[in-house]
């Protein structure tokens, strides 16, 4: 570090990055292992006017989620997270395609219904 700083380059001290997220949430209990391959997750507490949000694979793992979409949440909100002492709030979008209309659940449902009707959930 100080040849870097004598060069006049200002460091900042590193914080970790490229971690699961450890969540007690009793949503999430029984679903370990669950892995969705297109989902969206936001960083919704904190944030002061940098949103924070990454979409891609999400896995449910026993101690909270993990995953490309996770890992790259992390990496880039590092410094944020650190701030919040690692305690905040996130957002799953886990069918980011369909929208936050009414009309675009129900058709996923139509459409679900359709090619699975005849199969017990």
């Amino acid at each position: 570090y100080q040849w870097a700083t004598a060069l006049g380059h200002t460091l900042q001290s590193p914080v970790p990055s490229l971690f699961t997220f450890n969540i007690k949430q009793p949503l999430l209990n029984g679903l370990a292992g669950l892995s969705v391959q297109d989902a969206e997750i936001s960083l919704i507490s904190g944030g002061k006017g940098k949103k924070l949000k990454e979409r891609g694979p999400i896995l449910v793992t026993h101690q909270g989620l993990s995953g490309p979409a996770v890992l790259r949440l992390s990496a880039f909100g590092a410094r944020e997270l650190h701030a919040l002492d690692y305690k905040a709030t996130i957002r799953i979008n886990w069918k980011p395609d369909i929208g936050g209309s009414v009309e675009g659940v129900l058709a996923e449902l139509e459409a679900f219904k359709k090619f699975h009707g005849s199969k017990d959930i």
